[in-house]
Formats: C-alpha cells, structure tokens, sequence
C-alpha cells in the first residue's frame, strides 16, 4: 500500500500523522510512505530523518493525496483538502477531542497538543501506528473485521456516514457497513 502524510494545514497544528519510526514501520513492512516536505518540521522531524527510514519526500501535498492509497493525518481534513477525496482513498485522521471513558467525561483542550507538538506526536502515533499497519497490511474490511475498536473508528464509508454519533450530530441518515457484519 502506498501511505502518505501531508503537512497539517489547521492554523498552530505542529504535529504530524507519522514520525520516522513509523515510516521505518511501515517501509519494513513492505509499504510505500510519502511525506510532504516539512511535514514533520513543527514536531522537529527533519526531511532527511524520514529519508533514512525510508519515506519518499515529495514537495506537495496534492502529490501526497493524489498518489496516496492511504493519507494518515492528525486533524480531520479542512475544506481546502477536501477536494483530494476520492472513492478508493482510506483517511487516517482524528476528531473529537470529547469522548466518555468508564462513565467518565474527557476533554482534551485543543491547544495543549500545540504547545508541545513533539511530544504529543511521538504520543499519539505510539497508540495509533498499530492501527495504521493493520489498515496497510489487511486493508480495511479485514483491518475492521480483526479489530472491533478499528470498526467502532470508521465515520463513513463509499459516501456514507457509518457513524450514528456524527450522523446526528449533523442531523444526517446514517447507515450500517454490510461488508463488516
């Protein structure tokens, strides 16, 4: 599979989808990773350190997406990179800072990540690079169908919100996966 990383665009977002050792990872694992150049600068990955843990670093983010069979991402996508989705691309990405845990309401303040973003990429991509393997190795339907959580974080499939959580929070219809059942 060919993963690719593109530099965030939110506004203060310094860190990134993956770090060298994630691409390191996936290139072991017989993967194809592209990085936009400087994707990593705000969390202090240089270029050349994903270089020699054998990512292709490309000069644009439309390179990333366009060649990308899947595009690994810290934030949900913004409306300027919405024009990159296309049927046949799996997006790897988070959203909502707010979820409940053992009865337990969590917030996570957005602009704490911000303020240290090397810490809390190499934190965040500890917990998820396992996801993103077996989105790579498996591909999705078997990925989901491995891993029950993996499942509960697919949000919409071939154009269909998945998600009941998102669906009404948009006053939208939603629908099961049948190919998961």
């Amino acid at each position: 599979m060919i993963v690719g990383c593109p530099k965030e665009v939110k506004n203060n977002e310094n860190r990134v989808g993956l770090t060298p050792g994630g691409v390191w990872a996936l290139s072991q694992a017989g993967h194809t990773v592209l990085i936009e150049n400087s994707a990593g600068a705000g969390s202090h990955f240089s270029d050349d350190e994903y270089r020699g843990k054998g990512a292709e670093v490309v000069d644009s983010a439309s390179e990333v997406w366009t060649r990308s069979e899947m595009v690994v991402k810290v934030k949900e996508p913004l409306p300027s990179e919405y024009g990159f989705f296309r049927d046949d691309l799996v997006l790897f990405a988070y959203q909502d800072p707010v979820y409940y845990e053992e009865g337990i309401l969590h917030y996570a303040v957005a602009n704490m990540p911000g303020a240290y973003p090397r810490t809390s990429t190499l934190a965040l991509t500890n917990v998820t690079l396992k996801y993103v393997l077996d989105l790579a190795n498996k591909g999705v339907v078997q990925a989901a169908k491995d891993d029950h959580a993996l499942r509960l974080g697919i949000n919409t499939w071939h154009g269909r919100l998945t998600y009941a959580g998102v669906a009404e929070s948009q006053g939208l219809p939603w629908q099961d996966i049948p190919e998961l059942a």
